[in-house]
């Protein structure tokens, strides 16, 4: 339905003077059209009287034609006139139509642009998403338009990929073929081929272009249009295309040039039957009408079932059309008559807010600067405000003024909604509704850029991470450490709420950042050390037992905190420091807290630095590996080495392994790194010639670790490696740790006894630090229990430490195990070891590390016979 502003002519209720002027272009900041100028070309005045009555005059000359001549010449006149009309009417009517085909595909072709959101367009890139989800909701709607227009044939979209344009959707179906068995869908990539040759021009300009004759590509003859698609940013994402078969237009075409020749022939034959041909050409110009009346209710019928409104604006004539859709999106009843402009009456709906970004983005588009594509609030429709989005493209004359604006428009309420919770969500952590890292980094932001405008007062960054987080969750469950995560944010809560002697002045902000880290932000301190109460306190309330599915579970935080006395500049960085503290912190024990300095940035410089050194040393295989004998301690017999892997780092020189072992284990280094080393010590061991009668190396121990006990099937792993280096399993001691086996008892268990029925011998590692259970000792294949150094420490002097050490011996006595004494550095340990009944030792006192080279000169020791005195190694 068109609608028209009262001020464009016709009937005025309010009489003459009191007619309202015409919708001033100059509220949108263009040139509005002279009076007296017709406008913009193609809008003409509807007041032009008829013609004058050249017929009369003609009559009074045929008058002095001499009698005898009058019917040759009026015949002759009424001949040239015959043809005269039926070429005019030819050329009228063929002009017409094609004026009227190109507007018609060009409005159908820019609605369907208007129907393609170019950004979802854009993605379809590769073959495969051909009639995939995103391309049957980018086709659909065209599909839809197909279907309403009984006339169209194709809509599609061609893309520019270097020189050549290549197919991206198209609204044929792929399981429909022709006679021949072509594919009625082209493909997404496929190239276009057979186009107009105006088309690669069109393409590069982004300009519409109309075929100016019927042409013949891989599917067909075709009369066509095509439109651009534009991204927001003007960027031309595709041409929209529009087809209908060339033998419609040919047979419209047809039918006008048959009724030209038929009026010719009949001016030939009979003047008389010129009235014939009028009739005929008439006839065939309202068969035209009718067709053209049917295809333009069915355009209706298409836009008004279409989801969006529909509207065009004639800027020359301010005549503004809507959609029944729109309309009734409007609320504005069919019957209804605005009093005033309609265009300025749309804007009055507008919410006041919104209304000059609306104004301004119809005047940037129409001075061509940007395209038209505004979200605003429409007040007044049923059920109150609503969202809406416009989006339209001008139609520019040949002057480059603005004679037309097309465009859609559809209710978005339901989108911006949910885009603003998703926005709101985005900001939060779902399980504890507490805000997530990308709120917190905001707000730092925000707290450091206004700490650099001026001096004020200081905030500090409390970094929280929870111990025995993990335990919770593998044995209670995900859920049992979700409740846990939950209970700890509504303390953080209601703690930050509670006002003490520092809380007074300052307020705290909790975010959790992931997995069980929680930062807290204290804002207003009048000094950073007000950060430390606080953090204590926090400590105090956190580390209260949490009631988790009836069990009472203890799950203690340790806090580093980072101070703004640092002058920050950007907000990772502080959060990057507050981290490093609480590994410190973390490092000295449960519910510690620690504040940040800069030797605790020295440190783990120094550690990221051994890591990729680490690697690099694992994948190059530079380490090395000494050795150090196991003796007995009352013959002083070798009865096997230990391997003991040495890094030289290139810029840092040696590292201890007590230092770069714990990394190996952190960063999964560890299970590589023993891979070298066991690789490294069979294939020395097995070298004939370290294995000589006179000094033979009677068996190797290596150290395993505990995610070596995780690996599949690692007494067969270990079983090959030794049989292709030719040595016997029962050379081979694998040491492991206590607190390793103790971390996974029953896996622990299995692996052992699997090692042990391969024939390898097995020593428990450090025997006296992991707090292993003496009732399930028993249950591991021990061979060897080596006794930790920690207890050779004063042993001499301490009662304690050397009952301790009796105890240990006795119980691996009774268990079946031999036990080995680590860290032998005195002659008076050697001689207590051997009197509390110790079976072998090691240690410098003994014989230090060596190469393996220098093995066989060691063994056996000199003086091994009860070991008098140092043995110089």
């Amino acid at each position: 339905m068109a609608v028209r502003a009262r001020g464009g002519g016709g009937e005025n209720p309010m009489g003459d003077d009191d007619r309202p002027e015409r919708f001033p272009l100059t509220r949108l900041g263009l040139p509005e059209f002279p009076r007296g100028d017709p406008g913009p070309e193609g809008v003409r005045s509807r007041r032009s009287g008829p013609a004058s009555g050249p017929l009369e005059g003609l009559g009074r000359r045929l008058h002095r034609v001499p009698p005898a001549l009058q019917g040759t010449v009026a015949g002759l006149l009424l001949l040239v006139g015959s043809l005269a009309c039926a070429w005019t009417c030819y050329s009228t009517a063929y002009r017409a139509f094609r004026h009227t085909v190109d507007e018609d595909l060009l409005t159908v072709a820019r609605l369907a642009a208007l129907r393609i959101d170019p950004d979802a367009h854009a993605r379809l890139t590769r073959a495969g998403q051909q009639n995939g989800p995103e391309y049957l909701r980018v086709v659909a709607p065209l599909r839809e338009m197909v279907g309403a227009a009984g006339h169209l044939r194709y809509i599609y979209t061609l893309r520019a990929v270097g020189d050549e344009l290549r197919f991206v959707v198209d609204t044929g179906l792929p399981e429909d073929t022709d006679g021949d068995g072509v594919v009625d869908q082209a493909g997404l990539g496929e190239p276009y081929t057979g186009a107009p040759a105006g088309l690669a021009r069109a393409a590069a300009s982004g300009e519409p272009y109309v075929s100016p004759e019927p042409y013949d590509d891989d599917w067909g003859t075709f009369f066509s249009a095509w439109v651009p698609l534009r991204h927001d940013d003007g960027r031309l994402e595709c041409l929209v295309a529009v087809d209908i078969e060339g033998e419609v237009f040919e047979a419209r075409c047809r039918s006008m040039r048959h009724a030209f020749w038929f009026s010719c022939a009949a001016a030939l034959m009979v003047s008389g039957l010129a009235g014939v041909g009028v009739a005929v050409s008439q006839r065939s110009k309202l068969v035209y009408l009718d067709r053209l009346s049917r295809s333009e209710r069915r355009y209706a019928l298409a836009v008004d079932g279409a989801d969006e409104g529909i509207w065009d604006w004639d800027l020359g004539t301010d005549t503004l059309y809507f959609s029944g859709r729109l309309r009734r999106m409007l609320g504005i009843s069919e019957d209804s008559r605005e009093a005033g402009p309609l265009v300025a009456s749309f804007l009055d709906r507008v919410h006041p807010d919104d209304r000059h970004r609306v104004r301004s983005a119809i005047r940037e588009h129409l001075e061509r600067r940007a395209p038209y594509d505004v979200e605003y609030r429409v007040r007044g429709v049923s059920g109150g405000d609503r969202w809406f989005r416009s989006r339209g493209q001008a139609v520019w004359d040949d002057r480059g003024r603005p004679v037309r604006f097309v465009g859609s428009v559809g209710d978005v309420t339901d989108r911006v909604r949910l885009r603003r919770q998703l926005r709101r969500a985005a900001r939060l952590d779902r399980l504890t509704r507490l805000p997530n890292r990308d709120a917190l980094l905001r707000r730092l932001r925000r707290v450091i850029r206004s700490r650099r405008q001026g001096p004020g007062l200081g905030f500090a960054l409390l970094f929280l991470d929870f111990d025995r987080f993990k335990i919770v969750n593998d044995s209670l469950g995900h859920d049992a450490g979700d409740a846990l995560l939950v209970e700890i944010a509504a303390r953080l809560r209601a703690n930050l709420r509670t006002r003490d002697e520092v809380l007074r002045l300052c307020s705290g902000t909790a975010a959790r950042i992931g997995g069980d880290e929680f930062v807290v932000l204290l804002e207003g301190l009048h000094s950073p050390s007000d950060a430390v109460p606080v953090a204590r306190r926090l400590l105090a309330v956190l580390s209260e037992p949490y009631l988790i599915k009836s069990f009472r579970v203890v799950s203690t935080a340790s806090i580093g905190i980072a101070l703004d006395d640092a002058h920050y500049e950007r907000a990772e960085d502080l959060l990057r420091d507050a981290d490093t503290a609480m590994y410190e912190a973390k490092s000295a024990g449960r519910g510690s807290l620690a504040v940040f300095d800069e030797s605790m940035r020295r440190r783990v410089r120094r550690r990221m630095q051994l890591e990729q050194g680490l690697r690099q040393a694992i994948e190059q295989d530079q380490l090395s590996l000494h050795y150090q004998p196991i003796a007995r301690l009352d013959t002083g017999e070798v009865v096997s080495v230990e391997a003991l892997v040495r890094w030289e780092h290139p810029e840092l020189g040696p590292i201890s392994p007590g230092e770069f072992i714990p990394i190996a284990e952190e960063c999964g280094l560890i299970v590589p790194l023993g891979e070298r080393v066991l690789d490294r010590a069979f294939g020395q061991l097995s070298r004939q010639e370290a294995r000589s009668p006179s000094g033979k190396i009677p068996g190797v121990s290596v150290n395993l670790a505990r995610q070596h006990l995780l690996l599949p099937d690692l007494a067969g792993r270990l079983t090959r490696t030794v049989r292709l280096a030719g040595i016997d399993p029962a050379e081979v001691h694998l040491e492991i740790t206590e607190g390793a086996v103790m971390q996974d008892v029953d896996v622990a268990r299995e692996t052992l006894g699997r090692l042990r029925e391969a024939g390898f011998r097995l020593a428990i590692d450090d025997f006296g630090t992991g707090y292993s259970s003496l009732a399930c000792l028993h249950q591991f294949p021990f061979d060897l229990l080596k006794i930790d150094r920690f207890f050779l420490e004063g042993l001499v002097h301490s009662d304690d430490r050397a009952s301790i050490v009796r105890t240990i011996t006795a119980l691996a006595s009774i268990l079946g195990f031999r036990v080995v004494a680590e860290g032998i550095e005195t002659a008076d340990q050697l001689a207590l070891l051997r009197e509390l009944g110790c079976d072998y030792g090691q240690g410098f006192y003994l014989c230090r590390p060596t190469h393996f080279a220098d093995l066989p000169s060691r063994i056996p020791l000199p003086h091994a016979d009860g070991l008098p005195a140092p043995v110089p190694c």
